[in-house]
């Protein structure tokens, strides 16, 4: 009868045991909880200050590079502008040669050019015959006006 209303003394012994042991379970995993967010949340702000300061470090040392490089530039541009001040005064400006005007004996210049060497054979286009009507015909002219 005890057993079936629930109130027999081994019964409720047992079952006051297997809550306490759950309890004590409960609070060990929410205690671990909490401990393993503290440990994370140290763990990440630590992470984050050192990333924060890494940050700085490289920003300081990126700035100082462009601004070692920019001073170097500066100088560059400085000497070579003294130098050109310093080339301007002692050497002249080349002046540009005038060309005089052509003198009426004097033939134009030809352009070098480099004429082809005549070949050892001439090719005709025109026949024998032709030719011999051509010196006759140029004979007779000569001729005619002696």
């Amino acid at each position: 009868m005890h057993l079936e209303n629930g109130t027999h003394p081994d019964y409720l012994h047992q079952l006051n045991n297997i809550d306490f042991e759950y309890q004590e379970r409960l609070f060990f995993i929410e205690c671990n909880y909490k401990l393993e967010q503290k440990l994370i949340e140290n763990e990440y702000s630590i992470e984050e200050s050192a990333a924060i300061k890494e940050f700085g470090d490289r920003k300081e040392e990126l700035i100082e590079s462009l601004i070692s490089d920019l001073e170097e530039k500066k100088k560059i541009m400085e000497t070579d502008s003294s130098l050109e001040l310093v080339n301007d005064a002692s050497e002249p400006k080349t002046l540009t040669t005038r060309k005089l005007r052509r003198r009426p004996n004097d033939p134009t210049p030809l352009p070098d050019r480099r004429r082809r060497t005549s070949p050892a054979q001439i090719n005709y286009l025109l026949e024998d015959s032709e030719i011999n009507e051509d010196l006759k015909f140029i004979n007779k002219i000569l001729y005619s006006k002696s």
